[in-house]
């Protein structure tokens, strides 16, 4: 491949910065590739090559060009799928009747459906896929008094807008016609009206059409007012019990202006039990919830089409894989069933979308907020229920203040103030409830269970933390975080903690990472150093790490147990002798260097349970487990114990 003009110069530029920071430079195909597509390439690539392969159509294309066009945007969008999945795509994307000729074949590859598509489009010749609907296939819903005017309208319209330019065309229908003009001979890529816009503009004939359809309008709406009924919200108890917030219950309002800002709810009944129903047409499904189901003892099997949902963003989706058929009714006249997808919900036990407003053509008065349709030959009318309101407002809490505080200390001799605050049992409180044994001993031994680590340094043991790194590689070297002035002051405060203690030290470095201060629940703040650069250049070593359930099988048969918890159980190792500079973290007051093992190096947790398992080797088995700083005393008896 040859590079030229500004690609030749922006290559020139990458080999040279590589150059001046040497960095090994792009000796393969698949590297340099990347960098074009980062240089060149729109972010979203890919993503735009999925959505057009999804919406792929074979339109006027010819089965070979449809199925180059596929290979190709499945090669650029990088999906990976079965054999059934593509052939599933690659159907969908063919003509109509490409489809119904092959629906009865058994295909199993993309191959043998274009090879059949080859065949079929063979024998229905090469306009397969290009007839046109007609005007009066599309408008199914004009009535016989329109249909029956409209077409001379049109005609004349069209005659009107295109001019010549149709008369041009061939008065025969022979060849292709035109997508534009409606013409035949040619096809709308080189129609002479491709920039002009056909506009139908219908003024006396509809005006006449309008009298006509609101007369007869007038005369069914008549018929059916007579036999409307208005169904309102049943009064039987709800099947599943609802937790209600504590507060009073306020007062339903009297005034319609409750309508303006809620939406459809209602109560409708299944087997004398009542279901909160929601109506909602921005819904494309029907819904019902887990708890309605259990409750009513619905039965339910596998969605056919199993998709997932998600109500305000993608991260809280729901697999839905449940359909169920429920039977509901509301009044003495209205009984209806639907299929409801089935999914764990609390805003009420049924949601009622699209799919039953489509199928019952529910009419929706957003004035009223009601529902209106016809059923089994009557007109219903869906009135919505106004849901109740809690108050929450708070209580008063009485507060002391310190003025009324002073004023009652200075009019009185004597003042007697209770305080009521939550006691936390201390560490180093040794229950009495124990055996006399355990007493004993923990007295014995409670020196070495100081409140706080000793101020120096742990002695040098067998196992220390090593860091070797990698040969060759780039020391990092980077810029502190820039932090406000309470964050300063407290890792100032922090580091001069461990400094006392005597766990880091300040020196000088080639290489340094950065610190960082992180919120803890309580609201304090926890130092944390980013060794992700010095990890990267660190030789990782291996340490077997205990298994769970091979440690909860030597507990078979034990009933006394005692549990050790190491407090910086990591702060007692030091770092080998040599290594300390390659732990160096960098602050705005300088750097600092950490001789004991910190949190977050490479290999830290190998070293610590290495240093765990060689201390407890003797009695590991036998009556301790452990598991990194956790330790596990278990006996059959007490007196083994």
């Amino acid at each position: 491949m040859k590079l030229k003009g500004h690609v030749r110069a922006w290559w020139g530029s990458v080999e040279e910065q590589l150059r001046r920071t040497r960095r090994p430079a792009i000796s393969n195909w698949e590297e340099m590739k990347e960098r074009l597509k980062e240089k060149y390439l729109p972010i979203d690539y890919e993503q735009m090559m999925f959505e057009e392969m999804l919406q792929l159509r074979q339109g006027s294309l010819s089965v070979d060009q449809f199925t180059d066009r596929v290979h190709e945007l499945t090669v650029r969008s990088r999906v990976v799928e079965t054999e059934q999945q593509s052939l599933a795509r690659y159907r969908t994307g063919l003509h109509n009747d490409l489809r119904k000729e092959m629906w009865t074949a058994r295909l199993i590859n993309v191959e043998e459906a274009y090879q059949l598509a080859l065949r079929i489009e063979k024998q229905l010749g090469p306009s397969v896929g290009r007839k046109v609907m007609s005007w009066d296939s599309k408008s199914k819903f004009v009535s016989k008094s329109s249909t029956q005017r409209l077409p001379p309208l049109r005609d004349q319209i069209r005659s009107g807008v295109s001019g010549d330019y149709k008369g041009k065309a061939k008065a025969s229908n022979e060849g292709p016609q035109c997508y534009k003009c409606k013409g035949f001979g040619h096809y709308i890529v080189v129609c002479p009206t491709r920039d002009k816009k056909l506009a139908f503009i219908c003024e006396k004939e509809l005006l006449v059409e309008d009298t006509v359809d609101d007369t007869e309008e007038e005369e069914i709406d008549g018929s059916i007012l007579s036999d409307e009924e208005h169904l309102s919200a049943s009064e039987l108890p709800s099947c599943v019990i609802h937790r209600i917030l504590t507060g009073t219950r306020k007062e339903l309002q009297t005034n319609p202006e409750w309508l303006r800002t809620n939406i459809f709810h209602t109560r409708m009944e299944h087997n004398g039990r009542v279901l909160n129903v929601i109506i909602d047409n921005g819904s494309g499904m029907n819904v019902i919830a887990e708890a309605a189901i259990e409750r009513l003892g619905l039965k339910t099997e596998k969605h056919p089409t199993p998709y997932r949902i998600s109500w305000v963003n993608e991260a809280n989706s729901v697999h839905v894989k449940q359909r169920c058929f429920v039977k509901f009714s509301l009044g003495k006249k209205y009984v209806d069933e639907a299929w409801c997808d089935v999914i764990p919900m609390t805003v009420c036990h049924m949601l009622l979308g699209r799919p039953w407003l489509y199928d019952r053509r529910v009419l929706y008065d957003g004035y009223a907020n009601t529902y209106s349709f016809n059923f089994q030959g009557k007109k219903f009318v869906l009135d919505p229920l106004q849901i109740s309101e809690f108050d929450t407002k708070k209580e008063v809490v009485p507060v002391l203040t310190i003025r009324k505080f002073s004023r009652i200390v200075e009019a009185e001799n004597m003042v007697l103030l209770i305080v009521n605050r939550e006691v936390k049992q201390e560490d180093n409180i040794i229950p009495t409830d124990l055996p006399t044994e355990f007493l004993t001993m923990l007295e014995e031994f409670q020196d070495i269970m100081p409140d706080e680590v000793p101020n120096r340094l742990p002695p040098i043991r067998v196992v220390q933390h090593a860091i070797d790194l990698i040969s060759g590689s780039t020391l990092p070297n980077l810029p502190h975080y820039r932090m406000s002035p309470t964050e300063n002051e407290e890792l100032s405060h922090q580091i001069q903690q461990l400094l006392d203690k005597g766990f880091i030290g300040e020196r000088l470095s080639p290489c340094a990472v950065l610190v960082l201060l992180t919120p803890k629940k309580d609201g304090s703040w926890r130092m944390c150093v980013d060794s992700r650069a010095i990890n990267k250049i660190t030789v990782k070593y291996r340490f077997p790490i205990p298994r769970l359930d091979d440690m909860l099988d030597l507990l078979c048969g034990s009933s006394i147990f005692t549990k050790i918890d190491l407090r910086s159980g990591y702060h007692q190792i030091r770092i080998q002798v040599g290594d300390e500079w390659k732990t160096a973290f960098k602050t705005k007051d300088g750097l600092f260097e950490w001789l004991v093992m910190p949190f977050g190096l490479t290999n830290a947790p190998s070293t610590f349970m290495r240093v765990m398992t060689q201390n407890l080797k003797p009695f590991l088995g036998k009556f301790v487990v452990v598991y990194f700083d956790d330790i596990l005393i278990f006996s059959r008896s007490v007196q083994e114990h």
